[in-house]
């Protein structure tokens, strides 16, 4: 019995997908469709986005060099992957290899956090400032490069 209700049903449905027009909408003035349209804002919208990233990664490599630089340490460190976690740890820690625990799912959220909070507690500045730099990593660390911080040294009273 259900099987025939089922089917009945279906003999209904599945004749209306022969019936659905899949052309175009028309012309909207400037010679595309619609989805063409909608593909070149979202490319135009994705430019953009990917300037704005450049934008942040080359200020964050100027802020990082001019931090390095401060702690002594070689400002082009910034450029080398891997090796500016390094340097970065050891500024922070004073052993540049716990950057290897950044590779532990789960930990590193929590450790990234950290480092910004001991880099804050490294330039001797105060815990707003340290708020500031986790939420507004960017701005922060490019006023920790260019205003008058001092170097205090690694912090050495925790393991992470």
């Amino acid at each position: 019995m259900h099987i025939s209700i089922l089917s009945a049903l279906l003999s209904k449905v599945l004749p209306l997908a022969d019936y659905y027009d899949y052309g175009d909408y028309g012309d909207y003035g400037y010679g595309g469709s619609g989805d063409e349209v909608a593909v070149a804002a979202l490319t135009g919208f994705y430019v953009v986005y990917l300037i704005f990233c450049l934008v942040i990664g080359i200020l964050g490599v100027i802020a990082y060099w001019k931090i390095f630089t401060k702690a002594r340490k070689p400002g082009w460190h910034a450029i080398v992957p891997y090796l500016n976690m390094y340097t970065l740890f050891d500024i922070i820690y004073g052993n540049g290899w716990k950057f290897l625990l950044m590779l532990v799912p789960g930990l590193n959220a929590v450790l990234a956090i950290m480092m910004l909070v001991r880099l804050g507690q490294a330039f001797n500045k105060s815990t707003g400032f340290i708020v500031g730099l986790v939420f507004l990593t960017p701005i922060f660390l490019l006023i920790l490069a260019f205003g008058d911080a001092r170097y205090r040294g690694p912090q050495k009273d925790c393991f992470i």
